[in-house]
């Protein structure tokens, strides 16, 4: 939606990295939990750029939070099976990664 995400943002925070794809079930229910949730966490949603011709991106808006598309920050992650949660520490440094094989478990992983 053309918001800056600003590193400054960020510091001392713990923050959640949820990373996902278009074509997941899993992933689409993680999205509904996000919409529907308050939680106590910071979190960052992270998709790869969407196919050619598809209206993918333009659906992300309709969420309260961003969504980053950049296939080039889930390669420098590594990011092989969606959904997973990345967890950054207050200084920044990767604490934990989580596949999410259940979406009903992104409660106790995101911390509300």
């Amino acid at each position: 939606m053309g918001r800056k995400v600003k590193s400054e943002e960020l510091s001392g925070r713990v923050v959640k990295l949820i990373f996902l794809s278009d074509s997941c079930a899993s992933c689409a229910e993680v999205l509904r939990q996000l919409a529907n949730s308050s939680f106590n966490t910071y979190f960052l949603v992270f998709k790869s750029e969407p196919q050619p011709y598809s209206d993918a991106d333009l659906e992300d808006i309709r969420y309260p939070f961003p969504i980053i598309r950049s296939t080039r920050i889930m390669e420098m992650f590594e990011i092989r099976r969606m959904p997973t949660v990345v967890t950054a520490n207050a200084s920044g440094m990767i604490e934990r990664v989580d596949e999410l094989a259940e979406p009903e478990h992104l409660a106790s992983l995101i911390g509300c």
